[in-house]
């Protein structure tokens, strides 16, 4: 279910802490100017802020969950080095 989108942030909510197998989060709630909204993991701070245009992967559909995309890989060349 992983697919990616596009848009600028409209607002960010701090939604507490979350620990998993790789350490502890800060959850973000990030709402979209298109009206998505989509909950968001961060060591620390939300890195993006308001009306920055990111791109993101939706993680999970059903819990609303992303993750930013930091290096968007050019859809036309799959090589991996």
């Amino acid at each position: 279910t992983n697919y990616k989108m596009k848009g600028k942030i409209k607002y960010i909510n701090p939604r507490g802490e979350y620990t998993n197998a790789s350490g502890k989060f800060n959850k973000y709630q990030v709402t979209f100017d298109d009206g998505r909204e989509y909950q968001f993991l961060a060591k620390g701070d939300f890195k993006k802020s308001v009306g920055d245009f990111v791109e993101y992967k939706v993680t999970n559909e059903e819990y609303k969950t992303a993750k930013l995309e930091y290096n968007p890989q050019p859809t036309v060349n799959n090589s991996r080095f």
